[in-house]
Protein backbone atom coordinates (compact mmCIF):
# COMPACT_ATOMS: atom_id res chain seq x y z
CA UNK A 1 0.00 0.00 0.00
CA UNK A 2 2.95 2.48 0.55
CA UNK A 3 3.58 2.50 -2.80
CA UNK A 4 -0.31 3.78 -3.71
CA UNK A 5 0.72 6.96 -1.65
CA UNK A 6 2.84 7.84 -4.66
CA UNK A 7 0.16 7.45 -6.67
CA UNK A 8 -2.07 10.17 -5.59
CA UNK A 9 -1.66 13.77 -7.04
CA UNK A 10 -0.36 16.35 -5.14
CA UNK A 11 -2.59 19.60 -5.46
CA UNK A 12 0.09 21.48 -2.73
CA UNK A 13 1.40 24.50 -4.31
CA UNK A 14 5.19 25.00 -4.31
CA UNK A 15 5.37 27.96 -1.82
CA UNK A 16 3.97 27.76 1.80
CA UNK A 17 0.54 28.75 2.77
CA UNK A 18 -0.06 31.34 5.59
CA UNK A 19 -2.52 30.33 7.98
CA UNK A 20 -4.86 33.33 7.26
CA UNK A 21 -5.33 32.97 3.36
CA UNK A 22 -6.22 29.18 3.39
CA UNK A 23 -9.54 29.82 3.01
CA UNK A 24 -8.51 32.76 0.29
CA UNK A 25 -6.38 30.08 -1.79
CA UNK A 26 -9.23 27.16 -1.23
CA UNK A 27 -11.96 29.61 -2.11
CA UNK A 28 -10.28 30.70 -5.38
CA UNK A 29 -8.85 27.14 -6.85
CA UNK A 30 -12.64 25.38 -6.10
CA UNK A 31 -14.21 28.04 -7.96
CA UNK A 32 -12.06 29.67 -10.59
CA UNK A 33 -14.28 28.86 -13.29
CA UNK A 34 -16.92 30.36 -12.06
CA UNK A 35 -15.29 33.50 -10.98
CA UNK A 36 -13.63 33.68 -14.72
CA UNK A 37 -17.18 32.73 -16.25
CA UNK A 38 -18.71 35.76 -13.90
CA UNK A 39 -15.74 38.46 -14.95
CA UNK A 40 -16.07 37.53 -18.43
CA UNK A 41 -19.87 38.16 -18.48
CA UNK A 42 -19.53 41.25 -16.55
CA UNK A 43 -16.45 42.93 -17.92
CA UNK A 44 -14.87 41.30 -20.36
CA UNK A 45 -11.67 39.15 -21.33
CA UNK A 46 -9.45 42.00 -19.52
CA UNK A 47 -11.35 40.99 -16.49
CA UNK A 48 -11.44 36.95 -17.10
CA UNK A 49 -7.57 37.61 -17.66
CA UNK A 50 -7.20 39.27 -14.14
CA UNK A 51 -9.01 35.90 -12.74
CA UNK A 52 -6.35 33.88 -13.95
CA UNK A 53 -3.58 36.03 -12.96
CA UNK A 54 -5.34 35.88 -9.44
CA UNK A 55 -5.15 31.76 -9.77
CA UNK A 56 -1.62 32.30 -10.56
CA UNK A 57 -0.39 34.62 -8.32
CA UNK A 58 -2.54 32.73 -5.15
CA UNK A 59 -0.56 29.48 -6.09
CA UNK A 60 2.69 30.87 -5.90
CA UNK A 61 2.68 33.46 -3.29
CA UNK A 62 2.80 32.30 0.69
CA UNK A 63 1.12 35.56 1.42
CA UNK A 64 -1.21 37.29 -1.39
CA UNK A 65 0.68 40.56 -2.28
CA UNK A 66 -0.68 43.98 -2.41
CA UNK A 67 -1.02 43.61 -6.54
CA UNK A 68 -3.13 39.79 -5.60
CA UNK A 69 -5.19 41.70 -3.07
CA UNK A 70 -5.57 44.82 -5.09
CA UNK A 71 -7.27 42.45 -8.21
CA UNK A 72 -9.08 40.52 -5.81
CA UNK A 73 -10.82 43.62 -4.51
CA UNK A 74 -11.21 45.01 -8.58
CA UNK A 75 -12.98 41.82 -8.85
CA UNK A 76 -15.30 41.91 -6.00
CA UNK A 77 -16.29 45.49 -7.16
CA UNK A 78 -17.28 44.19 -10.57
CA UNK A 79 -19.16 40.57 -9.50
CA UNK A 80 -21.26 43.47 -6.92
CA UNK A 81 -21.55 45.75 -9.77
CA UNK A 82 -20.05 48.66 -8.38
CA UNK A 83 -18.42 49.01 -11.84
CA UNK A 84 -21.72 49.42 -13.69
CA UNK A 85 -22.34 53.46 -12.74
CA UNK A 86 -20.56 54.83 -15.76
CA UNK A 87 -23.22 54.21 -17.67
CA UNK A 88 -20.49 54.47 -20.93
CA UNK A 89 -18.55 51.45 -19.21
CA UNK A 90 -17.63 48.19 -21.00
CA UNK A 91 -18.80 46.71 -17.53
CA UNK A 92 -22.35 48.79 -18.16
CA UNK A 93 -22.37 47.62 -21.26
CA UNK A 94 -21.84 44.27 -20.66
CA UNK A 95 -24.06 44.04 -17.54
CA UNK A 96 -27.68 45.41 -19.54
CA UNK A 97 -27.28 42.64 -21.72
CA UNK A 98 -27.98 40.23 -18.77
CA UNK A 99 -31.19 39.37 -18.80
CA UNK A 100 -33.02 39.42 -15.06
CA UNK A 101 -34.58 36.31 -15.12
CA UNK A 102 -31.87 33.95 -16.26
CA UNK A 103 -31.07 31.75 -13.74
CA UNK A 104 -27.39 32.78 -13.77
CA UNK A 105 -27.98 35.71 -11.79
CA UNK A 106 -28.59 33.88 -8.88
CA UNK A 107 -25.41 31.88 -9.19
CA UNK A 108 -23.26 35.45 -9.69
CA UNK A 109 -25.01 36.96 -6.69
CA UNK A 110 -24.16 33.72 -4.22
CA UNK A 111 -20.55 33.40 -5.84
CA UNK A 112 -20.23 37.16 -4.72
CA UNK A 113 -21.43 36.72 -1.84
CA UNK A 114 -19.17 34.17 -1.06
CA UNK A 115 -16.11 36.06 -2.19
CA UNK A 116 -17.32 38.69 -0.42
CA UNK A 117 -17.44 36.74 2.72
CA UNK A 118 -13.78 35.15 1.82
CA UNK A 119 -12.07 38.47 1.64
CA UNK A 120 -13.71 39.84 4.59
CA UNK A 121 -12.14 36.78 6.72
CA UNK A 122 -8.57 37.73 5.72
CA UNK A 123 -5.97 38.92 8.23
CA UNK A 124 -5.89 42.97 8.52
CA UNK A 125 -2.37 44.01 8.48
CA UNK A 126 -2.47 44.09 12.70
CA UNK A 127 -3.08 40.39 12.82
CA UNK A 128 0.05 37.86 12.83
CA UNK A 129 0.21 36.34 8.95
CA UNK A 130 1.98 32.93 10.84
CA UNK A 131 3.39 30.62 8.11
CA UNK A 132 4.31 26.73 8.84
CA UNK A 133 8.15 26.66 9.25
CA UNK A 134 10.12 23.72 7.93
CA UNK A 135 9.40 21.99 11.38
CA UNK A 136 6.15 22.31 11.81
CA UNK A 137 5.82 24.88 13.98
CA UNK A 138 4.30 28.29 13.50
CA UNK A 139 6.39 31.50 12.89
CA UNK A 140 5.75 35.00 12.46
Amino acid sequence: MTHLRSLRPRFASPAPVAAGYRPLRRFVADHAAGLRIAADLLGGKSHANAVDEIVDRLRHEPVPSRRTLRLLDELLLLMSLELVTDLESPEAEAFSLIDPADPIVAELCLLTDRLRATLAGLPTPSQPRTMPSARGRQAA
